[in-house]
């Protein structure tokens, strides 16, 4: 799940911190570009830790429009209990079936359903003996619904398995409306091996709004990528995927899109979508914009989200050469290679472990949260939003306990913390 790193406390935190995140050093800084359909930001010099001004392409990612989200300094966020009693639920799901219900993915394996006010006794599913939890970020990963649940009555979920590879398989329920789901239904889609250590799996799942699914992998583990994986376009280590997997193609149980980057000559790397990245726990797809939003957890300094606008591929958002927009090792660094900047950094003052959000749709806080970015941090605790160009912290969960949040069908957001609770987000004047 996070860098297991993340689960010592390394000293206590900055008393006092601004509510606005200082997004990068001065000598760093690149603003975001203020329209989702302007260029990005030109290319800029950057500078090694010693002062050296190295021959490195680097792209600023834009931010949100200035006109489309409200005014991030005028809410505050807190959180409502819905449900407890859950086993480190690590994300909450919903299905595209018009059921006012959420799906609850447990660490070891077991999905639950929430429904008018109650958790069901009887798990939707529950494949323990098939997921592996042995390690801290092991476990029952992700969970997504197909965009056609009502008529397919198809589910993906991921997972790591016994040999400690990400495992992407198909599920089909009896029903769309149904409150189980069977384990026998299991068609194994995607594995990506992950044999040098037990962290960094990412696992983060979703349908775009081109009706492909999009998949995150981590870079393997280790400290610094070890394998300079997340560079290697011949491995799915440190990428984002792209697959139709409602298709099969040869020997596989999907087919690459011909518009990936790498589709052509084709093969397992054809699924590559974007790469360089170290550990996308959490990534959201703006269900307006079908925009990306990638929260990449970072090494020793540095967070990062990503915003990608829809369609843009073949990106290189930088690790392990860069971290946040900093580098990191400068050996990995290519002159031919052109990096893009996250759209939000925040040093470790301010939190260790981001946790990724979602930009806000739905209609209940429409006036407070409407085109807002909203995201995390698991370490701290923290609480921001993003939007107009700045990024403001609205509220606070407690240290070591967001694992995720999530969006009901109708665009209302919602949280899980890792002490087994399910929680509804709430805006108010700021």
């Amino acid at each position: 799940m996070r860098n297991s790193l993340r689960t010592s406390v390394r000293g206590s935190f900055t008393a006092g911190l601004a509510a606005t995140v200082s997004l990068a050093l001065a000598a760093t800084i690149v603003a975001p570009t203020s329209s989702a359909s302007s260029p990005d930001a030109p290319s800029r010099p950057v500078t090694a830790s010693d002062g050296t001004v190295l021959p490195l392409s680097v792209v600023g990612s834009p931010g949100l429009p200035s006109s489309a989200s409200v005014d991030p300094d005028n809410v505050a966020l807190s959180l409502q209990l819905a449900a407890s009693g859950f086993t480190q639920p690590l994300f909450v799901q919903t299905a595209a079936d018009g059921v006012a219900r959420l799906f609850v993915v447990e660490r070891d394996g077991v999905i639950k359903i929430f429904q008018s006010g109650a958790v069901r006794s009887t798990p939707y599913l529950n494949i323990r003996g098939r997921v592996n939890s042995s390690g801290s970020e092991q476990g029952l990963l992700g969970l997504v619904f197909s965009p056609t649940f009502t008529t397919d009555r198809h589910f993906w979920v991921s997972y790591t398995d016994s040999a400690g590879a990400l495992q992407v398989s198909r599920f089909t329920a009896s029903s769309a409306g149904s409150a189980t789901a069977q384990p026998t239904t299991e068609l194994k889609v995607l594995r990506v091996t992950h044999p040098d250590a037990t962290n960094h799996n990412a696992g983060m799942l979703a349908f775009g709004r081109d009706g492909y699914l999009y998949i995150s992998t981590g870079d393997s583990g280790g400290v610094g990528d070890p394998g300079n994986k997340a560079q290697n376009r011949k491995t799915l280590a440190g990428k984002i995927l792209r697959i139709n997997p409602r298709s099969f193609c040869s020997d596989r149980k999907y087919c690459i899109p011909a518009s990936n980057p790498y589709a052509s000559p084709g093969g397992y790397y054809g699924a590559i979508w974007l790469y360089g990245v170290r550990n996308v726990w959490r990534f959201s797809i703006d269900r307006l914009s079908g925009d990306l939003w990638l929260g990449d957890v970072g090494q020793d300094a540095w967070e990062e989200v990503t915003r990608v606008p829809y369609g843009q591929k073949a990106r290189n958002l930088g690790w392990s050469c860069r971290e946040g927009r900093t580098v990191f090792n400068a050996s990995r660094c290519s002159g031919s290679a052109t990096y893009y900047d996250p759209t939000i950094a925040y040093s470790h003052a301010s939190g260790e472990s981001v946790t990724g959000g979602y930009v806000y749709r739905g209609s209940k806080y429409a006036s407070r949260l409407s085109g807002l970015y909203v995201f995390g941090d698991f370490v701290s605790g923290h609480l921001w939003v993003h939007g107009q160009g700045k990024t403001v912290r609205v509220g606070e969960v407690g240290p070591y306990r967001l694992a995720s949040f999530g969006e009901s069908g109708t665009g209302e957001l919602y949280a899980v913390t890792l002490d087994g609770n399910l929680y509804r987000l709430v805006a108010s004047a700021g």
